[in-house]
């Protein structure tokens, strides 16, 4: 997929790779932003396909037209303990206010989706190239989808019931369970998907047209061969 728009992906490199190989896209021009955060396993993921290893989620704003194949391919790292190597899952498109509250395991978020962690995590945990452009955009997230969400979570700080919330925000009958359900999740310390599976991490081989990305696949950013400040911050 060729895009020119926001893409993450979950990655099961090291820590020094990832943040090595964001930063060698980021110089080279290819990507104009980067952020990643690393994500225990949640309970449900030990023992499973996912194999309870610690993942980072990774958000990337391309400074031009990448091929998705190519940026997965990227992060190929060998792995002297394994004869595959360690890499990413499917680069996919995506958007920064949905990374951003994902990232965190923001419980309001979650309970918009029916879903709940045991983990959360902290703003200050969110590794990227430019913190200044990163507070920037979580600045301009738009909670106007979980604001109802926000609202029950006062509801429960305050001690009230269901039934006060749902009095208290005149829900609709056709809505309570739906809420029901929402104030269930954010009442819960654990692990809910809403039937969505964990994270694997068998890391396979990038699609056979995807090949290593390097440099020279942009000239002009080689030495003399344009703009150079495209796209670092």
């Amino acid at each position: 997929m060729k895009t020119s728009k926001p893409i993450s992906t979950i990655s099961f490199n090291t820590e020094s790779f990832l943040r090595g190989k964001l930063r060698e896209l980021e110089a080279a021009g290819i990507l104009e932003f980067w952020a990643y955060i690393k994500h225990d396993p949640e309970p449900d993921e030990v023992g499973d396909e996912a194999g309870g290893k610690e993942h980072f989620h990774v958000y990337m704003e391309p400074a031009k037209m990448v091929q998705t194949t190519e940026v997965r391919a990227a992060f190929k790292e060998p792995d002297p303990a394994n004869d595959k190597p360690r890499g990413c899952l499917l680069v996919e498109k995506s958007n920064f206010d949905n990374w951003y509250l994902y990232a965190l395991h923001n419980s309001d978020y979650l309970a918009s989706k029916g879903q709940s962690r045991c983990f959360s995590y902290d703003p200050a945990q969110i590794v990227t190239g430019d913190r200044d452009d990163l507070h920037s955009k979580v600045a301009r997230i738009d909670v106007g989808s979980i604001t109802p969400y926000i609202r029950m979570a006062q509801y429960q700080r305050d001690g009230k019931d269901f039934r006060s919330y749902v009095l208290g925000e005149q829900i609709g009958v056709r809505d309570i369970a739906a809420y029901q359900k929402a104030w269930q999740m954010l009442m819960s310390t654990g692990t809910e998907r809403n039937g969505r599976p964990g994270h694997a991490n068998e890391y396979a081989e990038p699609e056979p047209e995807a090949r290593q990305m390097r440099i020279e696949d942009y000239p002009e950013y080689m030495p003399g061969g344009g703009d150079h400040g495209k796209g670092a911050d």
